[in-house]
């Protein structure tokens, strides 16, 4: 029942998770990609902090607009239908909302590893003196 409940839930949200998936691994690389630069300018590590920090509100942005994107795309088809599909399967309600909450957190398990990944090859990639 897992299975058909994760495969549902992916149908419905496929195309933002994916598009999730590209912002999360290309947003590290966004960030550290002008840090060599900056840090070659006067003003050196203060700079580079602030420009930064002018993205660091992006991560819990990106964050919560794919999990409130993918809690409510949970249950939108059981609300556009009345909550009937839902109350017919022949389980009880609370395990039904287990397994939309497994599943859920299985598809934000690969927006966060798409980020981990791109934070590894950025941090690989930049070249930044002592």
């Amino acid at each position: 029942m897992f299975r058909a409940i994760l495969f549902t839930q992916w149908k419905w949200a496929r195309l933002p998770l994916l598009l999730g998936v590209v912002a999360a691994f290309g947003l590290p690389l966004v960030v550290v990609q002008p840090l060599p630069s900056l840090f070659a300018e006067d003003a050196g590590a203060s700079l580079a902090i602030e420009f930064m920090g002018s993205f660091g509100p992006m991560f819990p942005l990106l964050a919560t607009v794919l999990g409130l994107f993918l809690a409510v795309s949970a249950w939108a088809a059981d609300h556009a239908g009345r909550h009937v599909y839902a109350l017919s399967l022949p389980l009880p309600r609370w395990q039904l909302v287990l397994y939309r909450l497994g599943a859920g957190l299985t598809l934000l398990a690969l927006p966060l590893l798409a980020l981990w990944f791109g934070a590894l090859l950025a941090t690989s990639t930049v070249d930044l003196p002592a």
